[in-house]
């Protein structure tokens, strides 16, 4: 008798979550940082690192109704610099509607994170047509320079999609 043992891999295909920024954008209207989406039927999705204010312990006995969607990379806008880090906009989609995506300057060690050589950005994990999950994030409103206020999503907390092995890449 011969036991074959196989090799599958682990990898998950991420799927964008629907309706994501509609409730994302209901969360930012409601002007509350505790409050991260709101869907449809009026259900209210917390902020668990803003509730309990990044405490760990409290965070896994308090049971939190936490929205953690998936959402596509659909475009990257560099501002220039914000102290000694960039300023990056990005665009995110649920495959019908867009919403901004920025860097929370809440937590300092955060964009040292985001920014250094490994992170994400620049390890080619958040390109163009990419998913991210969502893990810690806030809601709110952003005003640009010229006055205009968006809904926006301040992120903390990602994980991005594996990359694939195997993938044809055209160059030009």
């Amino acid at each position: 008798m011969s036991l074959k043992i196989e090799r599958r891999s682990n990898r998950r295909t991420m799927i964008v979550t629907p309706h994501a920024v509609k409730y994302l954008t209901g969360g930012a209207q409601a002007y509350n940082n505790d409050i991260n989406a709101i869907d449809g039927e009026g259900v209210q999705f917390y902020a668990g690192q803003i509730c309990t204010e990044d405490d760990q312990a409290m965070r896994t006995l308090l049971v939190l109704n936490e929205y953690k969607p998936v959402l596509e990379i659909c475009e990257l806008t560099w501002h220039g610099t914000y102290s000694k880090y960039p300023t990056l906009t990005i665009k995110v989609t649920d495959g019908v509607s867009t919403m901004l995506l920025r860097s929370s300057y809440r937590k300092p060690a955060f964009d040292k994170r985001f920014f250094s050589k490994r992170s994400p950005l620049y390890s080619g994990k958040m390109n163009l047509g990419m998913k991210i999950r969502l893990m810690d994030y806030s809601t709110s409103i952003w005003v640009d320079r010229k006055g205009v206020a968006h809904p926006c999503i301040f992120v903390e907390k990602m994980m991005a999609e594996p990359k694939r092995k195997g993938r044809v890449r055209n160059s030009l």
